[in-house]
């Protein structure tokens, strides 16, 4: 008889601890590989993972409104929330933007995707060298009510696999709705000549 059956037979409950901590270590496993292939599923199928999205209505005009929302050098002197952005609203073209968190900055590389002139613009934008890892995808649209006057809803989707692990939702819907207050004040006050 080997030592191995020896010591099975002289400890029969050290074995099944040996077999439970298997099993359990298999379980573990399984469960973080099931997580992030749910995870990475998501992130591919166009589905976002986490959406924030805000709403104002603006006494202005559609074009005056797409004016402020375009004029992207313009950021830092009235918005708070995308405090510096650098870049063009054209189809295609590259943006670097810093989102203004609580207590840091975000910097978010992206690239425009639609344009629709008075109406819509969107860019699509990761936080890593590596794409997947946490993407972000913002809309801004702009919905006419009458000759002056529009509600303006922006849209940010959240996609990503280390999106569970990344505590800034809160922040970043407060920081939408932050830049919607201010672009409302600007809008609303007489262009500047």
């Amino acid at each position: 008889m080997s030592e191995t059956e020896q010591h099975s037979r002289s400890h029969p409950l050290s074995t099944n601890l040996e077999r439970i901590g298997i099993v359990t270590s298999a379980g573990i496993v399984l469960a973080v590989v099931l997580v992030v292939g749910a995870l990475f599923v998501s992130a591919r199928t166009g589905r976002p993972a986490q959406q924030l999205q805000t709403e104002i209505l603006v006494e202005a005009t559609p074009s005056r409104v797409w004016e402020v929302a375009t004029t992207l050098n313009a950021y830092a002197s009235w918005n708070p929330y995308m405090s510096r952005v650098v870049g063009s609203v054209e189809p295609r073209a590259t943006i670097k933007l810093v989102l203004q968190l609580p207590d840091d900055g975000l910097d978010v590389t992206a690239v425009v995707e639609r344009v629709v002139k008075n109406r819509e613009f969107s860019w699509q934008g990761h936080r890593y060298a590596v794409q997947g890892l946490s993407s972000l995808e913002y809309a801004f649209r702009i919905e006419p009510l009458g000759s002056r006057s529009v509600r303006v809803v922006q849209t940010l989707n959240l996609r990503g696999l280390l999106l569970p692990f990344q505590a800034e939702a809160a922040e970043l819907l407060t920081g939408l709705e932050r830049m919607a207050q201010a672009l409302e004040q600007r809008a609303e006050r007489p262009a500047e000549p």
